[in-house]
């Protein structure tokens, strides 16, 4: 039953979305802001969805989107919605700050999880 839910979330998780990771490619450039390596092109499902939630940091934040991933993310990383053949763009001009991260685990299941980020 838990495989063919991941595949069901796979197949539905037909967008990319471009991944900057915090620590791992966004740098502090001395001035206040920050450089960026090249993002990852993830998969997932981008819901536009705005609703009043609070954030990792206990913080009551506006989230504008709800996004099924099927790779783990962390939060304060960057989402940004790709588009088709779009080459990797040099800085987040559109990306979203991940507010929540949920890692859900399949039922009787320690290694499968169903992966929900807000942004």
């Amino acid at each position: 039953m838990s495989r063919a839910l991941l595949k069901f979330i796979e197949s539905v998780c037909v967008q990319r979305a471009w991944y900057w990771e915090p620590e791992v490619t966004m740098h502090k450039d001395g001035f206040g802001g920050f450089t960026y390596d090249e993002p990852a092109l993830i998969k997932c499902r981008w819901d536009d969805k705005t609703e009043l939630i609070r954030a990792a940091n206990g913080e009551e934040k506006v989230s504008r989107a709800e996004i099924l991933v099927i790779d783990d993310l962390v939060n304060g990383g960057l989402l940004q919605l790709a588009e088709d053949g779009e080459d990797p763009p040099g800085e987040p001009t559109n990306a979203h700050a991940i507010l929540v991260v949920q890692k859900n685990p399949m039922f009787r299941s320690k290694d499968q999880f169903v992966r929900m980020v807000r942004v």
